[in-house]
């Protein structure tokens, strides 16, 4: 069984990605629309692949992904956002996200990425 979890603060972007991934077989899914709930949940469960927005109040992706990052987190992380501004992409990169996808989300991108982590 594969292990997901979906982080955005957008409920409508959560509950889509969330049934993309549902789909596929031997696939459990976990969406989050508050990312500190997301990152407690983190620190106690084993998850195969993280999608987190980057830009949400209070916690943001790149805090997410620093701290798998520094817990030397196995989780594959895909980043993403509206906003693919370099410093962002490669502030990404240094902390080890496996991906970024730009919003909207094309759905291609999205077999991709279940190509490559599911």
């Amino acid at each position: 069984m594969k292990n997901i979890v979906i982080i955005d603060d957008n409920i409508e972007i959560t509950n889509i990605l969330g049934n993309f991934f549902r789909r596929f077989e031997k696939v459990k899914v976990e969406t989050f629309n508050d990312a500190t709930l997301a990152l407690r949940y983190l620190k106690t469960a084993k998850i195969d692949l993280v999608l987190s927005d980057i830009t949400m109040p209070h916690t943001d992706g790149l805090e997410i992904l620093q701290s798998l990052f520094h817990a030397n987190s196995e989780t594959n992380v895909v980043m993403m956002t509206a906003d693919a501004s370099l410093e962002k992409v490669l502030k990404s990169h240094r902390y080890n996200a496996k991906g970024f996808v730009i919003k909207p989300i094309n759905f291609a991108d999205l077999n991709q990425i279940a190509k490559n982590y599911l």
